[in-house]
């Protein structure tokens, strides 16, 4: 980006072939809550991984997308079609899947970006201290366990505003929005 050519420099450009997908499309029962020519928003369940990975190498909503939208097989990588953010395994909520290359950019550079607005629902064990807050702690790999992720001196910045929606005697019902888009931020 910063090579500013001069008149009679030559620039040559090697184009990477495009690569085809190793993954399968899988019949799925996936709830679509809106699909256009450029994208599709799926009700991701609790308990079904976005995208293959160590221990999950089929079954997974990029799988269960394809067999939807066959044409994602060559948009974005190879191992994540379409997929342009993720939402953890154990959690389920609304993932947007790019159908074409123009849409995964623009929606990859929105999220990038932080223009994407993010609203989660949770029922907490306990009950907060305050009715309203953020929480801005550095998250990474947990040092003791390298599957979880920790609040630690050397992690990522990270900044979670919350409020009590509801408050019961043992738990509080929250309205949770990640202002970064760490994992396991939540």
């Amino acid at each position: 980006p910063s090579l500013r050519p001069v008149p009679g420099q030559q620039i040559v450009v090697d184009m990477p072939k495009s690569v085809t997908t190793s993954l399968k499309p899988q019949k799925m029962d996936l709830s679509v809550v809106f699909e256009d020519g450029s994208f599709i928003v799926i009700d991701k369940p609790a308990g079904l991984s976005v995208h293959p990975g160590p221990g999950h190498p089929d079954g997974t909503l990029v799988n269960g997308v394809m067999a939807i939208c066959p044409d994602i097989a060559g948009v974005g990588e190879d191992n994540r079609p379409g997929i342009v953010h993720r939402l953890d395994m154990d959690t389920s909520g609304v993932i947007v899947v790019a159908k074409n290359e123009q849409c995964h950019r623009s929606l990859s550079d929105q999220f990038k970006n932080r223009t994407v607005i993010k609203k989660y629902l949770a029922l907490v064990n306990g009950n907060m201290d305050e009715q309203r807050a953020i929480v801005e702690a550095p998250i990474g790999r947990d040092p003791h366990d390298r599957k979880k992720m920790a609040i630690v001196n050397n992690g990522r910045e990270s900044s979670t505003e919350y409020r009590v929606a509801e408050r019961y005697p043992l738990f509080d019902y929250l309205s949770i929005m990640p202002k970064t888009g760490r994992t396991h931020q939540i």
